[in-house]
């Protein structure tokens, strides 16, 4: 790090900012999220292997620990750390150093609002249906489709939250289709409490416990990672005409879409 900001050509003032930039990444690499507030005061970064930069495997895990950090946060000032991170990596790479960009899954774009765009057809419901999607995000997308609440208030439901005798205010609230009452059922296992949506975020570092699973530490996925996830499978299907080869610059469905589809 101090060998490409020396070589940089920016300001004092500039290696400041994009060494506290380039830290940040690095608690995000070594899979804990950023401590922010009290907690970040006296925190001691972790050492990264530059190495593991060309983990085949970082990709898509970053993508996600950035948008949980996003949550925390902002995603301007996640975009502005990521245009750091890339610049340094561009530099790594021109050293030799390392041969990969694990920035690669995560778009330097904004955010999905989730209110723009028509709410979808019935049509567009039943192509969505038909993707072959992980367990997670069937369930919830059928959760947002089916109940009344919006997108962020399916992602804050606990377990505790949707068992059948655990909370009657719920329970009269929510009503769900067979299909989807069996994805849940599979989706929860044997947990009893804690966030119902996962992320294999885990680590010592400071989460409210509502936002982490006791029986396997992960903690509550975050919404701008669960958006994203939706608007990326989802780009084909709100572009049909388009090659599928051009599906990286095309934008798909956001979940506020899906939650007001009728």
């Amino acid at each position: 790090m101090e060998r490409y900001l020396t070589a940089a050509g920016i300001s004092v003032s500039s290696a400041r900012i994009y060494r506290i930039s380039l830290i940040n990444w690095s608690w995000l690499l070594a899979g804990l999220p950023t401590p922010l507030g009290r907690f970040r005061r006296g925190a001691e970064p972790p050492a990264i292997a530059l190495a593991l930069l060309d983990d085949p495997r970082l990709p898509s895990r970053l993508a996600e620990f950035a948008a949980a950090r996003a949550d925390a946060v902002d995603w301007d000032t996640v975009q502005r750390e990521l245009s750091i991170l890339r610049k340094a990596i561009r530099w790594w790479r021109g050293q030799g150093w390392i041969s990969a960009d694990p920035t690669q899954g995560i778009e330097q774009r904004p955010a999905p609002s989730g209110v723009a765009g028509p709410p979808l057809s019935a049509h567009q419901i039943d192509r969505l249906w038909r993707l072959d999607a992980p367990l997670r995000e069937w369930t919830l997308w059928r959760l947002v489709h089916e109940t009344p609440m919006p997108p962020e208030g399916v992602i804050a439901l606990n377990v505790e939250d949707v068992l059948p005798a655990a909370n009657d205010r719920a329970r009269h609230r929510l009503h769900w289709q067979p299909g989807t009452v069996r994805s849940l059922a599979r989706l929860i296992g044997v947990r009893r409490s804690g966030p119902l949506f996962l992320s294999p975020l885990a680590g010592p570092w400071a989460v409210r416990p509502r936002d982490r699973c006791p029986v396997t530490g992960w903690t509550r996925l975050p919404y701008r990672h669960a958006e994203d996830i939706f608007e990326q499978a989802t780009r084909l299907l709100a572009n049909p005409l388009a090659d599928a080869r051009r599906a990286g610059e095309l934008r798909g469905w956001s979940l506020h879409q899906l939650g007001r589809a009728g």
